[in-house]
C-alpha cells in the first residue's frame, strides 16, 4: 500500500513540520485542468494510508499547517529572547533589599537637596 498512492508532484516548497503533525498533504496534476489533492498519515495499524480528498478540505489542511508554522517560530522567538540562566534567574529572584540605614540616608540627601535648592535665588530656583 506504501507505494500505491501518487508521487509528490507538489509545487509548493517543502515545509518545516511539528513533530507531532500526523499527516501531509499534497497535490497532483496541479498544472493541468483537474489537479488532485491528497492527505497522506499513517494509520493506528502503522500501514501508510494516502486519501484523495477536496480543495476546499486540502485549503483548510493548508491553512492549518501555516498557522501552525506561524506559530512554531513565535515559540522560537520566545525561547531565542528569554534565555536565561539559573544564575541569572537567581540573581533576579534574590535581589538584595535596601537596608534601613541606606534608606534612611538617602533621603537625608533628598532633604539636603530640597533644602540647597530652596536656598537659591528664585530664577534659579524655577530652572531646576
Amino acid at each position: 500500500m506504501a507505494d500505491s498512492h501518487p508521487k509528490n508532484l507538489d509545487s509548493r516548497p517543502k515545509r518545516r513540520r511539528d513533530k507531532d503533525n500526523p499527516y501531509t498533504i499534497f497535490t497532483t496534476g496541479i498544472n493541468t485542468t483537474t489537479p488532485h489533492y491528497y492527505l497522506s498519515f499513517v494509520d493506528s495499524n502503522n500501514m501508510e494510508r494516502c486519501v484523495e480528498i477536496d480543495k476546499p478540505l486540502f485549503d483548510a489542511f493548508d491553512r492549518f499547517e501555516l498557522e501552525d508554522i506561524s506559530f512554531m517560530h513565535k515559540v522560537d522567538k520566545h525561547y531565542e529572547r528569554t534565555e536565561q540562566t539559573e544564575a541569572s534567574l537567581n540573581k533576579r529572584a534574590i535581589e538584595p533589599q535596601e537596608s534601613v540605614e541606606e534608606t534612611v540616608s538617602q533621603r537625608m540627601e533628598v532633604d539636603k537637596l530640597h533644602q540647597a535648592i530652596a536656598k537659591l535665588p528664585e530664577k534659579q530656583r524655577r530652572r531646576l
